[in-house]
């Protein structure tokens, strides 16, 4: 999704299967090419040299992937190969942009107008929100998810943000007993 690597020498990063082509929407090698298998990115690069075989490349890929090759920066002094988080600027995972492609690529994210909710949703002082967003439409389905994602952002704008984050508290420790009583048959004492 959001994981890629970013080539350095080349020695570990697989040429096929693995997301190092600077593509957002297809990273991955497309060719089939049975010289391919087993190979490391290094292999594409001129013995002795940082920089990429034209012949090899051309004997090998179809010219799209040639062209995305081509635009990989190659360091002047082998450096290590290393995973980066391509949704942020800073590259930087977070779980924020993690959640955000999540919800993108399961057609749960609506863009209209909810930025403000999100934004506050997101600085709200609380542990990790990855269990409070299943309130908030992540396993509800479909008319109650609308409900309850409505109710609860018309409370965050018309309540003080210390009971937001007391409410979203309390949401979050409901839905740890339904899980215990659901999945753990763990009823409350």
């Amino acid at each position: 999704m959001g994981a890629r690597w970013r080539v350095g020498a080349g020695f570990s990063i697989p040429i096929l299967n693995q997301p190092w082509l600077p593509y957002k929407e297809h990273p991955h090698v497309t060719s089939s090419h049975v010289a391919l298998h087993d190979c490391k990115v290094n292999n594409l690069l001129k013995v002795g040299s940082l920089e990429w075989d034209e012949e090899v490349l051309q004997d090998l890929f179809p010219q799209r992937e040639i062209d995305l090759i081509r635009c990989i920066p190659l360091s002047p002094s082998s450096v290590e190969d290393a995973w980066f988080w391509m949704l942020e600027t800073h590259v930087d995972y977070s779980v924020r942009s993690a959640y955000h492609a999540l919800q993108v690529s399961n057609g749960r994210w609506n863009t209209q107008d909810n930025s403000s909710f999100w934004r506050m949703f997101w600085n709200l002082k609380l542990p990790p929100k990855s269990c409070l967003d299943r309130g908030l439409g992540g396993t509800v389905g479909g008319s109650e998810a609308v409900v309850f994602c409505s109710w609860f952002d018309n409370v965050c704008k018309v309540q003080p943000m210390d009971l937001v984050e007391r409410l979203a508290m309390l949401l979050w420790g409901v839905w740890g007993a339904r899980n215990d009583l659901v999945w753990n048959n763990k009823a409350l004492s």
